[in-house]
């Protein structure tokens, strides 16, 4: 989270963390937020892709070798 915090503020790009982990950033103003959506995990980790990708070997590959780990 610390390197995506970093990237971001560097202009690299959006970082997706948990809003406590950035929350000095934003009150700073170094960071904003780019949109209102927001998303409540419960521990939870989510992989996305496109619809269009799914069928690559590459993408089942990694997609079972996680599934494999859960």
């Amino acid at each position: 989270f610390y390197m995506a915090l970093r990237a971001a503020r560097a202009g690299c790009g959006v970082a997706l963390v948990p809003r406590f982990l950035a929350q000095e950033e934003l009150d700073e103003g170094k960071l904003v937020i780019p949109w209102q959506f927001s998303l409540n995990s419960q521990d939870a980790y989510y992989m996305a892709y496109p619809d269009h990708m799914a069928d690559l070997h590459k993408v089942k590959s990694f997609t079972e070798w996680i599934k494999a780990r859960l």
